[in-house]
């Protein structure tokens, strides 16, 4: 990247934490934003999104009889506190291997919103929710997920985080989609980790990037949680909790 696209791309960012500080105003928060919260948003270093996962290699990757073994699906699931009744949004949701997890936490009162923007991936999803109730798919942008605002309870974006090209805009697109007491899931690679199954290459970032990212568009560290051997594990809560009115799913 050029110096004159790293100075772009930091203009840009600052301008959406303008533009997100005067909304908040208008709206009565409670909690200040500060000249010092927009020197963070300012100086976090531009990094390039890795390149979307080829849903072609879904099979034999995300679908992978082993995957179970590494990821720990129903331990995911437990460590976030699902339980029956929620909204939870599985962002990037990609083939759906997580659906049947989170499915079976919300129960039939619960539901779960399967968000993607690969056009084969929509389809797999599709398929894989007309066999659960509880299941919708919604077709988002890279920009954009296109979730109704103060509905979700949780958000789970399981190793597609690296591919976020905006991730504080887009980050801050989820905070005004959670309910009040919401949690923020991001697990994904880190090639320091050293564990199993290794990093792919290309498709990793530190674990303190997206610490900074994440409080740079209003989500503070909650816990983390360490049973992933090859990937973190990260837990954050909203640190602005506004009222968005709820929205019929």
């Amino acid at each position: 990247m050029s110096i004159h696209d790293r100075c772009v791309r930091r203009f840009q960012i600052l301008g959406l934490f303008l533009l997100a500080t005067s909304v908040c105003l208008s709206s009565g928060c409670a909690q200040r934003i500060t000249a010092a919260g927009a020197a963070e948003v300012a100086s976090l270093a531009p990094r390039a999104a890795s390149p979307l996962f080829d849903p072609a290699l879904a099979d034999a990757l995300l679908e992978s009889p082993d995957r179970d073994r590494w990821q720990k699906p129903a331990q995911i699931v437990q460590a976030l506190g699902i339980r029956p009744g929620m909204t939870v949004a599985d962002i990037g949701a990609g083939s759906g291997y997580l659906l049947p997890y989170l499915s079976r936490a919300v129960g039939p009162k619960g539901r779960v919103i399967a968000e993607e923007i690969q056009k084969p991936f929509l389809v797999r999803l599709r398929k894989r929710a007309a066999e659960l109730d509880n299941v919708r798919v919604v077709e988002g942008t890279a920009a954009d997920p296109g979730l109704p605002p103060g509905g979700i309870d949780r958000f789970v974006l399981l190793t597609v985080y690296h591919e976020v090209d905006q991730p504080i805009a887009f980050l801050r697109k989820l905070r005004m989609s959670g309910r009040s007491g919401s949690r923020l899931a991001i697990i994904d690679f880190d090639a320091a980790r050293h564990g199993y199954p290794p990093a792919p290459l290309g498709h990793e970032l530190p674990e303190s990037s997206v610490i900074a990212e994440a409080r740079a568009a209003g989500w503070l560290l909650n816990e983390k949680q360490e049973f992933l051997s090859s990937q973190f594990f990260l837990v954050f809560q909203p640190t602005i909790v506004g009222r968005a009115k709820s929205t019929s799913l």
